[in-house]
């Protein structure tokens, strides 16, 4: 009854608990997630729903390595890549090269960039996390506030001018001089945002990666440089939204992903789960298991020895009795201490007081008894009496 009382009042707790979690004011979740399917504010689903009529081939969304999209699948796609910082090896690079040689679009957006890459073309991006250890608070106000930055967008014969609040356009790359380089976009202090390498296809570069998120893809001042930038891949070929660079693996995740992604349904888990352990750390004190009483083995032998003695003893057999005894005895001894007794002279007695641990003297007697009753024809009832009692003590039987 008390276990059921118990159960009830914590699915009681549990439903007041979900109920409070789901009825509360959710905050503005402000963390930067770039993912296709994300509404709050640095999510990218604003973004997904304006390439969708602009790109006649198909939008794939994808959480793997570029090696594994174009060596292991063998896709034939161009890629749009966004995440808080990129830094490939030697290897990658070299990969993305050649991806882009065979005619592939390759798009790329960060707030900063590091690796082989960026060394190939001598790239150097003055980093700056724009969210970083700001609060929501802090960061609606830089949102909201009078302070811009100015992004000129000047490429494929277009050219035009934004203004980005100073959040959402802090990154740049350091001015360079390269004949392989193409500057798409430049921010107010001539810095570029935006670069293009080309080779038959093209490797795009951005430092403005929340220019596609929801926020600034919605935001009336800011949509025209988003969509600019998207134009730059080929509409007509097919594009991986590649989103491992950021997210990681999210088809391989746990099971619990989707109750662990929402805060009141992954406390709720956290609550059932504390519920259940506190369940059997009470019941494990309140019903232990009974121990059994285990009952030590008797010594069969000795107690067989003793009922035939009695048997023996009432018929007044002592003889044959007192022989009896003696049989068992050196039966005993040879099981137990591994000694022979054929012979009971001073060394068989040394090594059975050594093992039994009983002094020599009353092993010497006992073995006095022993000679008297296997030479003595008849054996008295006194006689029998006090050789049962040496082999009593010899047996620790009191």
């Amino acid at each position: 009854m008390g276990d059921r009382k118990f159960i009830i009042a914590l699915v009681l707790l549990l439903v007041v608990y979900v109920w409070y979690e789901v009825n509360r004011p959710t905050p503005e979740d402000w963390s930067l997630t770039f993912h296709h399917e994300s509404t709050e504010p640095f999510g990218a689903e604003a973004m997904q729903q304006l390439m969708a009529p602009m790109f006649s081939s198909e939008i794939t969304n994808a959480y793997k390595t570029l090696y594994e999209l174009y060596e292991e699948d063998s896709l034939q796609a161009n890629n749009l890549i966004l995440a808080a910082g990129i830094g490939f090896d030697e290897d990658d690079t070299e990969l993305i090269l050649n991806q882009v040689e065979k005619g592939r679009t390759i798009f790329m957006s960060a707030l900063g960039y590091g690796g082989v890459l960026a060394d190939t073309f001598g790239l150097e991006s003055m980093f700056e996390d724009p969210l970083g250890l700001k609060t929501p608070e802090q960061i609606e106000a830089d949102l909201s506030g009078e302070t811009t930055t100015r992004v000129t967008f000047d490429a494929d014969g277009k050219r035009f001018s934004v203004a980005y609040p100073a959040l959402g356009a802090t990154n740049s790359f350091e001015p360079f001089e390269s004949d392989s380089l193409e500057v798409l976009a430049y921010n107010d202090e001539d810095r570029p945002v935006l670069v293009r390498y080309k080779n038959n296809g093209q490797l795009i570069l951005s430092t403005l990666p929340l220019s596609f998120t929801n926020y600034f893809t919605l935001l009336e001042e800011t949509t025209a440089l988003t969509e600019a930038q998207l134009m730059l891949i080929p509409q007509d070929e097919p594009l991986i939204r590649n989103q491992y660079y950021h997210l990681g693996r999210l088809e391989s995740g746990t099971p619990f992903r989707v109750l662990l992604s929402n805060d009141s349904l992954r406390w709720a888990l956290y609550l059932v789960l504390l519920g259940v352990l506190v369940f059997f750390v009470i019941q494990s004190k309140r019903e232990q298991r009974i121990i059994p009483v285990i009952t030590p083995l008797s010594n069969l032998t000795l107690e067989f020895v003793r009922t035939l003695g009695r048997l023996y003893y009432r018929q007044s057999d002592h003889s044959n009795l007192s022989h009896k005894r003696v049989l068992y005895w050196k039966e005993f001894v040879r099981n137990h201490y591994n000694l022979p007794t054929a012979k009971l002279d001073e060394e068989f007695i040394d090594e059975l007081s050594k093992k039994s641990g009983r002094s020599k003297e009353n092993i010497k007697v006992l073995v006095r008894y022993i000679n008297t009753v296997e030479t003595d024809q008849e054996v008295s009832a006194s006689l029998l009496l006090q050789f049962e009692k040496e082999l009593n003590e010899f047996y620790g039987i009191e």
